[in-house]
């Protein structure tokens, strides 16, 4: 779990990177390591996509997400 746990980190800090101006295809690309490594670890956990957004749905019901 914690090497899952690394890898949405250090994806995540990519994708921030990418925003500064590396282009449109590079946002695809960290995105989509992103993606990957964060459904690896929700197999991982036994976490359901549906939960997830569930999760979604109740912050944005509450205003939280716009």
């Amino acid at each position: 779990m914690a090497d899952h746990m690394l890898d949405v980190f250090a994806d995540s800090e990519v994708i921030v990177a990418a925003l500064g101006g590396e282009g449109r295809e590079r946002v695809v690309a960290e995105s989509a390591d992103l993606v990957y490594h964060l459904m690896a670890l929700l197999t991982n956990e036994g976490i359901r996509w549906s939960e997830v957004e569930a999760e979604i749905e109740r912050r944005s019901g509450s205003g939280l997400i716009y």
